[in-house]
């Protein structure tokens, strides 16, 4: 697969995040705010051109402060949820570029790019598409559901931690 078709949803993920937390940011009047989201923007734009692998990760934990951050300023919840979105879709893309892998060299590699690019879409929006609807509903849930739901959680990461692959 040919660079180009790798960097364009690179940098409209990029932009749709920086996006929607400057939009959130303006809506609430809060330029200072608005303008912080600039130095992240070139770093994150200097990672992508001189490869630094320690970059992705630090510029999601800014974005997602940004996103949480903007909670205490007033900027739209849906807003931040959106952003912060748009960023682990960013985060996502950017991972294995940063470690410079040699993808390209294999014959099904353009096959792989869009099938995973595609079920990073339908994950992220039906992510998003949750997280917004637990804005606009209101459900009661009493205090053993939220203690089941807990358990859950933590069962599930718990089971997550075992696929992992064990070091020789």
């Amino acid at each position: 697969m040919k660079k180009p078709e790798r960097n364009l949803p690179f940098w409209l993920s990029l932009v749709a995040a920086l996006a929607l937390l400057a939009v959130g940011a303006a809506t609430a009047r809060n330029w200072v705010y608005a303008l912080s989201i600039l130095p992240i923007a070139i770093l994150d734009g200097l990672s992508r051109r001189f490869g630094w692998s320690w970059c992705p990760a630090a510029l999601l934990l800014a974005y997602i402060a940004l996103a949480a951050g903007g909670l205490f300023i007033g900027i739209s919840p849906a807003l931040g949820i959106a952003g912060a979105a748009a960023a682990l879709f960013h985060w996502e893309l950017s991972e294995p570029l940063a470690k410079g892998s040699r993808a390209d060299e294999f014959p099904l590699a353009g096959l792989f790019y869009r099938q995973r690019l595609r079920y990073l879409g339908i994950s992220t929006a039906m992510g998003l598409l949750l997280a917004e609807l637990g804005l606009v509903l209101r459900v009661d849930l009493p205090f053993a559901g939220a203690i089941l739901a807990a358990v859950i959680l933590l069962f599930s990461i718990y089971r997550l931690f075992l696929l992992r692959p064990k070091k020789p």
